[in-house]
C-alpha cells in the first residue's frame, strides 16, 4: 500500500481535534508515578517495589502526585497455570502480587501491571492473545488498576494487515475492560510499533484510533534504557519530536505518552534531565519515573517535585504545548492554561549557550501591553511589554508563565505550520509562499484571525490559492478550506478541481481521486520524482501545479515528464475500473448524491443523502486495489442479513455505474468505552462513535 503522508500539522492549541474517549473522569489528568523498565528492565522484584514505595512516601514524590507504581515485563512465570491464568514469579515476588498491591495501596499508591497483546511479551513471557477476559479478571482480583499493554509478537491473522491486527487486539481489550465493573486505566503501546521516519502514514492511522480505546498511548520508540548504548539525550529528542506531531489528539481523558523520565541516567547532564522533565510537563504528558528512587539526589527530587511545573502538567485543560517558532537551534512552545495564563517553553537543542529575543507577538500576545512573566524554575518575575529576552544553556529549557494585569490574558492562536514528513515550515512573504527549512522569524509564524491564516511578516494579507499557486493576498479566503483538502479550487477559465483522496509515496507512484466541476470523478497517477510530497499532499498546492487537464471523456490519467523534463499528461483514457460484483441488496446510491461529512477512518465517512432521514455511514474503495476488501465485507453483510447482528446494511454505493462500497446505519454509542465491533470476512468493521 502506498505511503500516505499527512501533509500539515498546525502548531496551535486551538486547532487540536478532540479524541473520542467519552469518560475523562477515569483519568482526568496525566498519570504520575514509577515503572521499573528503563532502569531495571527484567531485574524487578518485591524488594525493589517495597523500597521504591517506602522512598517515594518519604522523599516528597508521593506528596507531589507520583502515585502510580507499575510493574513492567518479566513479573510472571514462563508458563500459565493449568486453568490458563497467569502466575507471578514466586522467586521474585514471594508474598505475591495481591500482597504487593495491598502494601503499596496502604501507603497511598495505586497499582499497575504489564502485559502484551500478542502471544508472548517482549521478554518472552506469556502474552494475552486468546486469554484477554481471563487476564483482565485476574488483574482485577489482584487489585490492579492500570494496564500497560505492549505490542511485541503481534502477527496478522484472518487476512488482516498488521495495522488492522493491532486495532483488532487493542479494540478487543478496550471492550473487555469496558465490561468490567471497575475499568482499568488502559495504556496502549500500538503506535510505537509503527513509528517509522520514512512512512508516517500507518503511524497516523494508528494514532487516529488509539484515543477511542484507552487513556494514554506510547507513540514512539522506547526511551534509552540505563544499560543501553547511544545517547540518552538523543533518545529524549526523538520522542520529543514525535510528540510535537500528535498534539491534536490530546484532550482530558486521553494523553500522548513520550515514555519514561530517566532522572538517574548516567549519560544526562542536570540541564538535560531538567529539560526532559520540563518539556514533558509542558506537553501535559504522563510523568512516569524509571530510576532507582532511593538513590535519587536532592537536586533530582527538587526539580521532579517542582510545584509550578507539576501544576502545569496536571492543568485541567491538559492542552499540549505546540511549536510557536523553530530555528536551527531553538524551539519555542506555547499553550494556554485553565487560569487564563500562557505557558512559554524555550528549548535549546544546540551544543552551546544561546540568547534569543522573542517578540510577544510570536507568543500570541499583544506587544505594548504589560505582562508578568514568572520563571517556573526559580520563581523570579519580570514585567514585559515588547520582547522576552532569554539566555538558554545547551540542552536546557527555560519555562515561563505569562499573566495579564488582571491575572488573565487574551492570546491569539499563533504558531508554525510544518510538513510532518520533511519538518519544513510554511513560509510566506512578499516573494511568495512555500515550504522551506525552519529558520524562525515572522515569515514562518502564522496567526489565525477569524477564518484567515496570516503570516506575522504581512498581517494585512492572508493565505489563498489563486488558481496557479499559493500566495498571500488581501482577501477573506477561508484558511480552513485551504488546509482541509476538501474544498474545490477554481481557476479562471479552468475546471473546479477538488482533491477527494490521495495515496502519496515519495519513492514510487502516487495516486489521486479528484472531483472535477462537481460532477465528474477522475483518477490520476503521478510518477515518482515529479513533485514533492509536500505539494502533492496539500490540496490547493497539488491543483495549482498539475498540468492542464486534457479535454475529452476520460477518467484515468498519467502525469509523467516529457522529453524536456516538464510534467505533462502522458496519457488520458477511459478505463473500466473494477467494481464489487456481489450486489445482493436492492438499493443503490450514487456517490454524487451524497453530502459527505466528517471522516471516521480511511475510506469511511459520515454522510447524508435524500434516501435516508438520518446520517448514515459510507464505506468505499478509494482506489481499485481496495475493491476486493469491499467485496469481502459486502458478502459478509449478506451472510448476517436478517440475524440482527451488527449495523444494518442499507445499500450499495456506486460511482459511474460500478459499485465501490456500501452504506450502513449509523449506530450511536454510549458508555465509558462503547465500541461495537463485528467480525466480517476475516476483518473487523467498527460501529460509528458519536
Amino acid at each position: 500500500m502506498k505511503a500516505l503522508f499527512t501533509a500539515i500539522t498546525m502548531a496551535s492549541t486551538l486547532l487540536q481535534t478532540q479524541a473520542s474517549f467519552q469518560n475523562p473522569n477515569l483519568l482526568p489528568t496525566p498519570p504520575m508515578g514509577f515503572n521499573n523498565w528503563a532502569r531495571f528492565m527484567c531485574d524487578l522484584n518485591e524488594t525493589l517495589f517495597v523500597e521504591t514505595a517506602d522512598a517515594m512516601a518519604t522523599n516528597g514524590l508521593l506528596a507531589a502526585g507520583y502515585n502510580w507504581l507499575n510493574l513492567d515485563d518479566c513479573w510472571m512465570t514462563h508458563q500459565r497455570a493449568p486453568n490458563n491464568s497467569l502466575m507471578w514469579n514466586t522467586t521474585k515476588f514471594p508474598r505475591g502480587l495481591p500482597w504487593l498491591g495491598s502494601y503499596v495501596k496502604a501507603k497511598g499508591f495505586r497499582f499497575g501491571i504489564y502485559e502484551d497483546a500478542g502471544n508472548l511479551t517482549c521478554g518472552g513471557y506469556p502474552g494475552s492473545l486468546g486469554h484477554e477476559e481471563l487476564d483482565a479478571r485476574t488483574f482485577a482480583d489482584w487489585g490492579v488498576e492500570y494496564l500497560k499493554l505492549d505490542g511485541c509478537n503481534v502477527f496478522p491473522e484472518g487476512g488482516r494487515t498488521s495495522q488492522q491486527q493491532y486495532e483488532h487486539l487493542y479494540g478487543l481489550w478496550h471492550r473487555v475492560l469496558s465490561d468490567m465493573p471497575h475499568p482499568l486505566v488502559f495504556s496502549e503501546s500500538a503506535p510505537a510499533y509503527f513509528a517509522n521516519e520514512k512512512n508516517l502514514s500507518d503511524w497516523y492511522t494508528v494514532m487516529d484510533w488509539v484515543p477511542r480505546y484507552g487513556e494514554l498511548a506510547r507513540h514512539s520508540t522506547d526511551i534509552l534504557v540505563y544499560v543501553g548504548e547511544g545517547s540518552a539525550w538523543d533518545s529524549i529528542m526523538v520522542n520529543y519530536r514525535y510528540n510535537t506531531l500528535v498534539a491534536r489528539y490530546q484532550r482530558p481523558g486521553y494523553y500522548n505518552d513520550p515514555d519514561f523520565l530517566i532522572p538517574d541516567h548516567p549519560g544526562l547532564t542536570m540541564d538535560e534531565k531538567k529539560s526532559h522533565f520540563g518539556l514533558w510537563a509542558s506537553f501535559a504528558a504522563p510523568l512516569i519515573i524509571s530510576a532507582y528512587i532511593p538513590g535519587l539526589s536532592e537536586e533530582d527530587i527538587g526539580y521532579l517535585t517542582n510545584r509550578d511545573l507539576i501544576a502545569v502538567d496536571q492543568d485541567p485543560l491538559v492542552q499540549q504545548a505546540t511549536l510557536a517558532s523553530r530555528d536551527d537551534e531553538v524551539d519555542v512552545l506555547t499553550r494556554s492554561l485553565a487560569d487564563g495564563s500562557r505557558l512559554v517553553s524555550v528549548l535549546n537543542r544546540g551544543n552551546s549557550s544561546v540568547q534569543r529575543v522573542i517578540p510577544l507577538q510570536w507568543l500570541g500576545l499583544n506587544q505594548g501591553q504589560q505582562y508578568q512573566a514568572r520563571n517556573l524554575w526559580d520563581g523570579t518575575e519580570e514585567h514585559i511589554r515588547k520582547d522576552l529576552t532569554v539566555t538558554v544553556r545547551s540542552h536546557a529549557t527555560e519555562i515561563f508563565k505569562f499573566t495579564g494585569s488582571n491575572g488573565r490574558l487574551d492570546a491569539v492562536s499563533t504558531g508554525i505550520v510544518f510538513n510532518t514528513a520533511s519538518g519544513n515550515c510554511l513560509t510566506g512573504d512578499a516573494a511568495g509562499v512555500g515550504f522551506a527549512p525552519c529558520t524562525g522569524g515572522e515569515k514562518q509564524i502564522w496567526q489565525v484571525r477569524g477564518s484567515e491564516l496570516r503570516p506575522l511578516s504581512l498581517l494585512g494579507e492572508c493565505l489563498t490559492a489563486d488558481g496557479t499557486r499559493l500566495s498571500l493576498r488581501r482577501t477573506t479566503s477561508p484558511f480552513r478550506a485551504l488546509l482541509s483538502d476538501s474544498k474545490p479550487v477554481e481557476m479562471d477559465n479552468h475546471p473546479k478541481i477538488e482533491l477527494l483522496q490521495a495515496e502519496v509515496d515519495e519513492n514510487d507512484e502516487s495516486f489521486f481521486r479528484l472531483l472535477v466541476d462537481g460532477q465528474t470523478i477522475k483518477y490520476i497517477t503521478i510518477e515518482s520524482g515529479i513533485y514533492s510530497t509536500e505539494d502533492m499532499c496539500f490540496g490547493p498546492s497539488l491543483v495549482s501545479i498539475l498540468p492542464e487537464l486534457p479535454p475529452g471523456d476520460w477518467n484515468d490519467g498519467l502525469v509523467a515528464r516529457d522529453a524536456d523534463g516538464r510534467a505533462h499528461f502522458a496519457s488520458a483514457q477511459h478505463t473500466q475500473f473494477p467494481g464489487v460484483q456481489n450486489t445482493w441488496h436492492g438499493t443503490y446510491i450514487d456517490y454524487m448524491d451524497l453530502s459527505v461529512g466528517r471522516k471516521l477512518r480511511t475510506g469511511i465517512y459520515e454522510v447524508r443523502c435524500a434516501s435516508f432521514n438520518n446520517a448514515v455511514v459510507a464505506k468505499f474503495a478509494r482506489f481499485s486495489w481496495e475493491i476486493q476488501y469491499m467485496e469481502n465485507e459486502t458478502a459478509a453483510y449478506q451472510w448476517i442479513s436478517g440475524h440482527d447482528i451488527g449495523p444494518q446494511f442499507l445499500g450499495h454505493l456506486t460511482e459511474n455505474g460500478r459499485v465501490i462500497g456500501f452504506l450502513i446505519e449509523y449506530i450511536p454509542m454510549h458508555g465509558t468505552r462503547a465500541l461495537k465491533t463485528l467480525r466480517l470476512a476475516g476483518r473487523y468493521c467498527l460501529g460509528c462513535m458519536r
